[in-house]
């Protein structure tokens, strides 16, 4: 009786360690994903890369740099702060990880500009010279011609997104689809060209043409569409990111002053230049500043409505404010507590 008895009590352990083993492993995982929230790690970062930037990892990974430097060049990848073209990235100073990644969003949804080629005559399936060719036609056209369509493209157009782009449609990525063959459609998505010029004609329908634009736009769909509406058809040739979130190539660090720098930390730039095209907001009372660090709204009755970089009385950066009708209240902070 008593060897059926620990003969059940064994079976019912047997039978429970694997659930309680599993139990352990989603208690040790949460604490794991809860710590690494809390504190952040470097390596953690790295999941935030764009796959545009995806290329750059290898090179800044071996970056002789401490790890808080490595980990602010990642978050600043991630943000679209630095261009990554050829071997240049921009770097922004260390702050605390939750603060720098509060001004991610501000970058990733500024406005970009492009220097690309327009290959007219070609139309490929990915709508890139990459992309297999589908039609080749006889691009007769002048520059003039071109000038012509371009206006047309200028202000606030709609572009239907490329199969090849990662965008989900009922939950599947368009460019899996496409390596299938499929094709399914797609809603037109609305996007602003500020700016569109041509710079240069290389060779027989090849064009280099500069685009400034909002986020979400393809520049290959932009070059696709421009082949369309001049009946030649045509792809992006190449594509070179020369300003991002208000920073140029003129802004950037290459890769090898990374690895060479003595002192890394002497190439990042504060968190506030993101914001530099606001104007500057240094509250000169006490009060003002006890209730902006407070995340309370401030009474300014003779400030001018619109968006500032507020500093301190001692001039640190404290915030980026929004006033109207002498209220100032906070968008997002960025000052240590």
């Amino acid at each position: 009786m008593a060897k059926g008895r620990r003969r059940r009590a064994w079976n019912l352990l047997a039978a429970a360690l694997p659930r309680l083993g599993a139990l352990v492993t989603v208690g040790l995982l949460a604490f794991v994903a809860g710590y690494v929230l809390w504190r952040g790690l470097p390596g953690l970062s790295w999941a935030l890369l764009t796959q545009e930037e995806s290329v750059l990892h290898g090179q800044v990974g071996i970056a002789p740099c401490i790890l808080n430097t490595v980990y602010v060049i990642a978050v600043s990848l991630a943000a679209a702060l630095p261009l990554g073209v050829g071997a240049a990235v921009y770097l922004t100073e260390y702050a605390p990880r939750r603060r720098l990644a509060a001004a991610v969003e501000f970058a990733a949804d500024s406005d970009k500009e492009y220097i690309a080629g327009l290959k007219l005559g070609v139309t490929t399936n990915t709508q890139d010279i990459t992309g297999e060719i589908v039609e080749e036609r006889p691009a007769d056209v002048t520059r003039e011609q071109l000038w012509a369509v371009l206006e047309g493209f200028t202000g606030d157009i709609e572009q239907v997104p490329p199969m090849y782009s990662a965008i989900k449609i009922n939950g599947k990525k368009l460019y899996e689809l496409a390596r299938k063959g499929r094709e399914v459609e797609r809603p037109a998505r609305a996007v602003t060209i500020k700016a569109l010029e041509i710079l240069d004609k290389q060779g027989d329908g090849l064009y280099t043409i500069r685009v400034h634009c909002t986020k979400g736009t393809y520049i290959r769909t932009l070059c696709h569409d421009i082949g369309q509406t001049l009946g030649c058809g045509g792809c992006m040739a190449s594509l070179r990111r020369t300003m991002a979130a208000g920073f140029t190539l003129e802004d950037a660090v290459s890769l090898e002053q990374i690895r060479t720098e003595a002192d890394p930390a002497s190439l990042l730039l504060p968190v506030d230049c993101l914001f530099a095209g606001r104007p500057v907001l240094v509250l000169k009372s006490a009060e003002a500043e006890k209730k902006i660090r407070n995340g309370m709204t401030a009474v300014l009755p003779e400030l001018p409505s619109g968006e500032y970089r507020v500093y301190s009385r001692d001039e640190i950066f404290l915030a980026l404010c929004q006033a109207k009708g002498g209220k100032l209240t906070t968008i997002k902070s960025f000052f240590e507590v």
